[in-house]
């Protein structure tokens, strides 16, 4: 990507809205900071397809002070089920989990026990011995006239991905999360990488924001492997450090190995990781 030229088109073709990953929209405002620019005909950026921390939200309203910055939370089959404006997730601290903000007007979320097999609601009373109260952590799934109600030719994702209780099909996003006593909508990962260590449940994707803040540290995750915790590095420089084992102990997420290694992430935003292809990359070392 190259900043650069995306601010001189902005600029040129006087672009009041940008719709953007955001890995663009971190690239674009680093560059806006580094080089004092503003985008001043740019009112409103929506972002979404990928988490956005504080630490990026906060480089956002810098970069665009006076931009109405509005990051989505969605899947592919529901888009969009909740949103936070920058300016609002700048002030949060994450604890236990990644504020996504309010729930979608049209959309109907709940939380449910994390499971791995299809499951099914024969009636009102199944549905409900799946769903989870506020503030207990599980599967999100999402209702609503915008969810995909079933997929081309492909009975198997249906069954791994529905519920169908009398006239409303429910889409699993595969996502763990809560919602809080306030309504609001809180993720805390992919519910496959969830893993238990000595009592506690640990969720690698609240661990990756603590570990990208250690300095040298580029991108990181924990993933335990055949009983073993892992953590995965990549550092900035490209060197391993003995002063990056050292900070994240000082985490206290889980005792673990660390492995400083190349991470990849996803070919469509370039800002999840690829936790299947880290694996096998982990496997052949």
């Amino acid at each position: 990507m190259r900043p650069e030229i995306i601010f001189d088109d902005i600029l040129r073709n006087k672009v009041s809205r940008i719709t953007a990953s955001p890995y663009f929209i971190k690239r674009l405002a680093e560059f806006c900071i580094s080089e004092n620019k503003n985008t001043h005909t740019v009112k409103k950026i929506f972002t979404g397809g990928a988490p956005v921390f504080p630490s990026e939200a906060k480089i956002f309203v810098k970069a665009f002070p006076k931009t109405l910055v509005e990051i989505v939370y969605g899947s592919t089959e529901a888009e969009p089920i909740s949103h936070i404006f920058a300016n609002e997730l700048v002030k949060e601290k994450i604890e236990k989990a990644l504020p996504v903000g309010k729930i979608y007007f049209n959309a109907e979320v709940k939380i449910i026990k994390i499971s791995d097999l299809p499951l099914t609601a024969n009636n009102t009373n199944d549905f409900q011995e799946l769903v989870l109260p506020a503030g207990r952590v599980g599967e999100i799934i999402v209702s609503g006239d915008h969810v995909l109600k079933k997929y081309f030719d492909n009975e198997e994702a249906f069954r791994q991905n529905k519920i169908v209780c009398g006239s409303k099909t429910w889409h699993r996003t595969g996502d763990s999360g809560f919602i809080g006593e306030d309504g609001n909508l809180f993720l805390t990962g992919r519910s496959a990488t969830l893993f238990e260590h000595k009592g506690k449940t640990v969720f690698p994707f609240i661990a990756e924001d603590l570990l990208k803040q250690i300095e040298g540290v580029q991108a990181g995750t924990v993933m335990k492997v055949k009983n073993e915790v892992i953590y995965f590095i990549e550092t900035s420089n490209g060197n391993e450090s003995k002063n990056i084992e050292d900070a994240i102990k000082t985490l206290g997420i889980a005792d673990g190995k660390v492995v400083f290694t190349k991470i990849p992430r996803d070919l469509r935003h370039f800002s999840k990781i690829d936790y299947g292809m880290l694996l096998k990359q982990y496997n052949k070392i």
